[in-house]
Formats: C-alpha cells, sequence, structure tokens
C-alpha cells in the first residue's frame, strides 16, 4: 500500500467508526459528507475511467440520450472537461443527499457509516450508475408509499435514470411489488419469477440488443467479454447469490421484529421495501454472466440501513435485540468491504487504491 493511501483509508475508518458510535451528531455527519463528495467528485482515476471519458467525449459530436446533451452541453457550451461536469453533478447529488438524510432519517451518521463500508466505492468506480442511481433512489421514496400516484412517478424516473443508464431499466421489475404484496404464499411468485429469469437468460442478450440505448455491443461487453473472464463461472455464480441472498435474509431477520413496534403508515413503507428485497432476487440469474448486474438491487441498501437505523437508539443505550442488529449490520457490512475490495475480483490496488492517491481535491490540501 501506498503511504497517502493508507492515510486516506484511515481518515475513512476514522469517520466510519465515529459514525457507528456518534450516529447524530451533526458535525460528524458534515464531516461525513463532504469527505465522501471530495473521494468521489475528485476522483481522477479508476478503473471505469476511461469508459466515462470516452462517452463524455463521444457525446460532442453525436447524442442520442439524456446524458449524451448533459455531457454536450457541459462540454461544448459550459467549456466543462468531464471530470468537472461530474463535480458539479456530485455537488448537485450530494446537496440533496445531506438534506434528504439529516431531516427525515434518524441516526444519519450511521447511515453513512454502513454506506462508507459498501457500496461506497463502487459509487466512486461507477460515476454514470451513480448519477443514475440517485434518480432511483428519490423515485424509491414515492414507491414506498404503496399507491398509484407514487407508482407513477417511480417509473418516470425510472425512465429518466434510464437515459443515464440504461441498466435502470431493471427496477421496472419492481413494478410487480403490488402482485407479490396480495400473495399469501410468495415463495411461489418468487420461484416462478426466477424460473422464468433462467429460462429466457440464453434469448435475452438478442432482446437487450435491440434496445437502442443498450445496443449489440454493451450486450457482447456483459454477456460475452466480462463472461469470459470470469475462470469459475459456477463458483462466480454462487459467491455472489450466497452474498445477495444473504443481505435479503439479513433484511428479513429485521423487519420481523420491527413490524411489532411500528405505527401503520411505516409498517406499510416496511412491508414494500421486504417486498422490494424479495423481488431483488429475481437477479440472481444474472450473477452467472457477470456479477456487475448486482449493481441493480445494491441500490436498496441505503434504504435497509435507513431502516435500520430508525430502529436503533439515538445515544448509547441497547437492547439486547436493538444491539444484536446493529453488530449484524456492521459486521455483514464490514466483511463485504474487505471480501470484495480485497479478497475478490481486481483486488484492493485495482479498487480502492486509485479512489485515494488520485485525487485532485486532495492534492489542493496534501
Amino acid at each position: 500500500m501506498e503511504v497517502g493511501s493508507i492515510f486516506f483509508l484511515a481518515i475513512t475508518l476514522l469517520l466510519v467508526l465515529g459514525g457507528m458510535l456518534e450516529k447524530n451528531s451533526k458535525l460528524l455527519f458534515l464531516l461525513q459528507v463532504i469527505w465522501m463528495y471530495i473521494l468521489l467528485a475528485g476522483n481522477t482515476f479508476s478503473i471505469d475511467i476511461t469508459v466515462n471519458q470516452d462517452i463524455f467525449d463521444w457525446a460532442q459530436t453525436e447524442q442520442f440520450t439524456l446524458y449524451d446533451y448533459i455531457c454536450y452541453i457541459a462540454g461544448s457550451y459550459l467549456g466543462m472537461k468531464y471530470l468537472t461536469m461530474n463535480a458539479w453533478l456530485c455537488l448537485c447529488i450530494f446537496t440533496l443527499l445531506a438534506i434528504l438524510l439529516w431531516k427525515y432519517t434518524t441516526n444519519p451518521c450511521f447511515i453513512l457509516s454502513l454506506l462508507f463500508c459498501y457500496p461506497f466505492a463502487d459509487m466512486v468506480i461507477q460515476k454514470r450508475w451513480f448519477i443514475a442511481s440517485a434518480l432511483v433512489l428519490v423515485s424509491f421514496l414515492f414507491l414506498l408509499k404503496g399507491n398509484k400516484k407514487g407508482t407513477i412517478i417511480f417509473t418516470v424516473f425510472v425512465l429518466i435514470a434510464a437515459e443515464i443508464h440504461a441498466a435502470a431499466l431493471g427496477y421496472l421489475v419492481f413494478l410487480s411489488q403490488p402482485l407479490l404484496h396480495r400473495l399469501r404464499h410468495k415463495r411461489v411468485l418468487l420461484a416462478v419469477f426466477i424460473g422464468l429469469t433462467t429460462v429466457i437468460m440464453p434469448y435475452l442478450p438478442a432482446l437487450l440488443a435491440q434496445i437502442p440505448s443498450i445496443g449489440e455491443v454493451k450486450v457482447a461487453f456483459y454477456f460475452e467479454v466480462l463472461h469470459e473472464k470470469i475462470k469459475y463461472p459456477l463458483l462466480n455464480f454462487s459467491l455472489w447469490t450466497g452474498f445477495h441472498v444473504l443481505w435479503v435474509l439479513l433484511f428479513r431477520f429485521v423487519y420481523f421484529r420491527a413490524k411489532k413496534n411500528m405505527s401503520q403508515p411505516t409498517s406499510k413503507s416496511l412491508d414494500i421495501l421486504y417486498e422490494l428485497n424479495l423481488l431483488s432476487l429475481v437477479f440472481i440469474p444474472f450473477y452467472y454472466w457477470e456479477p456487475t448486474f448486482w449493481r441493480i438491487p445494491r441500490n436498496l441498501l441505503l434504504l435497509d440501513y435507513v431502516f435500520l437505523a430508525k430502529m436503533l437508539p439515538v445515544g448509547y443505550v441497547y437492547t439486547q435485540k436493538e444491539f444484536r442488529d446493529y453488530i449484524l449490520y456492521t459486521g455483514y457490512a464490514g466483511l463485504a468491504f474487505f471480501v470484495i475490495y480485497f479478497g475478490a475480483g481486481a483486488g484492493y490496488e485495482a479498487l480502492i487504491q486509485p479512489i485515494l492517491t488520485n485525487n485532485v481535491l486532495l492534492e489542493l490540501f496534501f
């Protein structure tokens, strides 16, 4: 490890530990948000940076999606480079995130600490997906209301997000939540959905290639190029499936305890979130091709963190069950960080170190 990366990793670790102890500190929350913004907006190199830069450059001559037009306006009319545009977009997103978390959630520092553990590094690397995810997360707030208006707004936001990143179309799967809600035996419908996904998998690449915003090149990249790089597809599939299922089981464990102590409106939102977590299992067959498809259900984690934080005390006194939930989530989030960024895939030097050592904002102060 480079000395610089160790130093900045230590700062991050202190903010994470601080948020897990001082879960509701205004000063600490501000420091966490600022540090997140610096790491995300100031990042100048990661494994996906070349792709993002190429999209920005291509958009200066030809535009097809909303994101292309944003890049075109930023580059050709405002004279921005890609990283400058990304920094401004991140500023808007983080301002909105900070307001929503501080005003409408309990223990926001704890939420950000879990986010730091996982999947913040992915947010830095997948810059375009981060922007699309922000729109989707806002749309989930409406979907959790459980009414037709919320469903319509959710659909509109998802379609807009798909203009930023086509993978956002995957969130349309969650429109089937009302159907799942009406069924007493939810496992049956889930089994049917997962079975159907498995059956259509051989035909899915050809279908996705017909969508203009996706096209044959992207389909070939995800379903052929990346898949061929996986040495042991079945082992890879099993590990990512287990990782995903454990997140859902963990939320299910907390969900049933929380139901007993919540008011009816909150309980309704929690029911919907639980069912969204169940529906996320539909994406499991995709992991055989490439685990990057996990990015779609992964965004539910922030909502899971919010509901977990709501059930924890603001102070230091926990009941036995509250402390158990606290340990389970912090432990699994920490485990996710070490397994995914140190033990699996490209590893620390390719995923984490560039985030900490290639940052134009940090270079201004260090």
